[in-house]
């Protein structure tokens, strides 16, 4: 198994890791139905959060950019502002996301977001020149919302919510 190895604000090349399992145990205790967590196991804990780092960066299109260049992970960053528009220490992994780390982590336990979700249905449909516009709506998304509402003002974009057009 891998071995958690968690950013601790200084740019590592080996980190995959946003958070502790300590941190996301705390931030569950403040959390109500949360038993899929608290009877997760620690090596099943871990790899969630391994897992929830991965998807975070590579599903979301951060604000700022990466502190050093031989950083394994998107955080830390340079240029990023708080919720109070205040610049984030470029030597700090914030709070939030952890909680945000911590929060996938217990949907990914729950349920395997990344599965193949394409037998939803569509916006539109034009016949001449073939074009299909899938329904964003209809489609569940990788991120949660719980997560994306922890981490969206910092967040350029996510792929999840982007609009996606097919032209044949």
């Amino acid at each position: 198994m891998a071995t958690l190895v968690v950013e601790d604000g200084t740019g590592l090349a080996t980190s995959n890791a946003y958070c502790t399992v300590d941190e996301a145990d705390l931030y569950h205790e403040t959390r109500l139905h949360n038993t899929t967590w608290t009877g997760a196991s620690d090596d099943n804990k871990e790899i969630a959060i391994m897992w929830a780092t991965r998807l975070l960066d590579n599903n979301i299109t951060w604000d700022g950019w990466k502190y050093t260049e031989d950083q394994a992970l998107d955080w830390p960053r340079d240029g990023v502002l708080d919720r109070g528009g205040y610049e984030i220490d470029v030597d700090e992994i914030p709070q939030f996301l952890k909680d945000a780390t911590a929060e996938f982590a217990f949907w990914l336990i729950a349920a395997d977001l990344t599965a193949d979700d394409s037998s939803k249905g569509y916006r539109h449909i034009k016949a001449g020149s073939l074009e299909l516009e899938v329904n964003r709506w209809d489609r569940k998304g990788i991120v949660p919302r719980a997560v994306w509402s922890i981490i969206r003002f910092c967040a350029v974009k996510s792929a999840a919510k982007s609009k996606t057009t097919v032209r044949v």
